[in-house]
C-alpha cells in the first residue's frame, strides 16, 4: 500500500566531547562517557582527535504519529581549545597535568597524530611576476 504523504527531517544535531573508544565483543565502537580523550594522547597514538556527531531524525507517514530515531553520523575532527575540546577552560596547571603546553593556544586539529591547520591566507604563486602600475608616479 503506497502512502500519500511522507515527510522526513533532521530535528537536531549533537557534537559530543572526544572520548576514548572502548571495543567490546558486541559492538566495535562503544564510547564510554567518562573516558575523556586529550590531544596529547592522540599525538602519541597517531589517531584523530575527533568526536561523534549524533543526529535526531524524524519521519511522518500520512497521518500517523511522527517517529524519532537517534543515529550516529560519524566522527568529526575537533579543534584544539574550541568549546567542544576537553582542554577548553582549563588552567595552566591543569593543562600541564594533561601533558599539554601551559601556553597552548589551540586553533588546529590533530589528524593521524599530526597537527594540521586550516590556513585562511591567500599566498601569491612563487616565481610568478607581479606588476603594480601606479598612474600617479
Amino acid at each position: 500500500m503506497p502512502f500519500d504523504k511522507f515527510t522526513m527531517w533532521f530535528e537536531s544535531f549533537e557534537l559530543k566531547k572526544p572520548v576514548r573508544p572502548v571495543c567490546s565483543e558486541d559492538s566495535q565502537n562503544i564510547f564510554a562517557d567518562n573516558d575523556r580523550m586529550y590531544p596529547s594522547e592522540c599525538r602519541q597514538r597517531g589517531i584523530n582527535y575527533s568526536s561523534q556527531l549524533i543526529a535526531t531524525v524524524c519521519r511522518k507517514i500520512d497521518e500517523e504519529v511522527e517517529e524519532k530515531i537517534t543515529i550516529p553520523l560519524g566522527e568529526i575532527p575537533v579543534m584544539v581549545r574550541s568549546n567542544f575540546c576537553n582542554l577548553a577552560g582549563l588552567s595552566e596547571d591543569a593543562l600541564v597535568k594533561k601533558r599539554e603546553d601551559m601556553h597552548e593556544f589551540g586553533g588546529y586539529f590533530v589528524i593521524n597524530g599530526n597537527e594540521k591547520i586550516v590556513r585562511m591566507l591567500i599566498v601569491a604563486k612563487r616565481n610568478y611576476p607581479v606588476c603594480f602600475s601606479r598612474p600617479n608616479f
